[in-house]
């Protein structure tokens, strides 16, 4: 089946995963078992081509789908001890399973689980013996799906190593310029940030004096791009042992921002941090 999504920036994030996976079985492979977490799994392969509305439809052969996250993961060497996909999508765990069976000296290390990413990463935490164990935990979500409650269990883990695909462009929509956002979608933007104080970081109110209809209280959006990477680095590093201290910025083909992508790290000491984030 196709799993078409993404564009420029699906390429350059994946080129980047590709060449750290390995740093990081080599690391900790000497004396952990390893293991690999893709909560967003999808199919293992991607279809990022979008087909034009020139009417050109068919002129052109498509391009061959690229290999996702999964797949990718699944080709490292050294390899990793562990390997669980999961994805909300049948269809998706479906055709995990069939590239699964393309990997059968693999078959034995890899789980793929049908549910949802949030429930599925805080059982797994709350089940690992984190002593004799180290993770990778690949957060590529299709938008806010991920609520800080998940990534709070990752951190106490305290033995996992994490890359957050935040959704940048989805979340400056949300925070509309003129008033705060609505009630649903200020309980969205809670659950994203775990916790309510995000208003009194990006909004402010002015209050004047009109001339008839006496004080009025005007609230607004004064954060950009730059507030929010500063207000999300102060909560990652409420968390985590090592927060990057600046984002990957991923941008479309015309230049537009769309994702931010974060690296942290619950390992304590320099293990894990200062041989791995050249790799980022």
């Amino acid at each position: 089946m196709k799993h078409q999504f993404g564009g420029f920036w699906t390429r350059v994030k994946l080129e980047r995963l590709s060449s750290y996976l390995p740093c990081f079985t080599r690391e900790m492979g000497r004396d952990y078992c390893t293991i690999y977490v893709d909560p967003f799994a999808g199919t293992g392969t991607i279809n990022y081509y979008k087909p034009s509305k020139t009417g050109l439809k068919g002129f052109f052969p498509d391009p061959p789908p690229i290999d996702g996250s999964a797949k990718r993961a699944l080709k490292v060497d050294p390899l990793f001890d562990r390997y669980i996909f999961v994805d909300r999508d049948h269809d998706h765990c479906q055709e995990l399973r069939r590239m699964r069976d393309r990997f059968p000296h693999l078959k034995d290390r890899v789980r793929v689980r049908k549910g949802d990413a949030n429930e599925r990463i805080v059982r797994l935490c709350e089940a690992t013996d984190w002593s004799s164990s180290r993770a990778f935990f690949f957060l590529d979500p299709y938008g806010m799906q991920v609520n800080w409650k998940t990534i709070e269990a990752i951190a106490k883990t305290k033995a996992a190593d994490v890359w957050y695909l935040f959704p940048i462009s989805a979340t400056l929509r949300l925070l509309q310029r003129r008033n705060k956002p609505p009630r649903s979608q200020r309980l969205k933007l809670d659950r994203f940030f775990g916790e309510r104080s995000w208003a009194r970081e990006f909004y402010h109110t002015l209050g004047y004096n009109g001339l008839i209809s006496g004080p009025i209280r005007v609230t607004s959006r004064h954060a950009h791009e730059r507030q929010v990477v500063r207000y999300f680095v102060r909560r990652l590093r409420s968390a985590f042992e090592w927060v990057s201290k600046t984002p990957l910025r991923l941008v479309n083909k015309r230049g537009s921002l769309m994702f931010h992508l974060y690296f942290a790290s619950s390992i304590p000491g320099n293990r894990g941090r200062t041989k791995l984030q050249w790799t980022f």
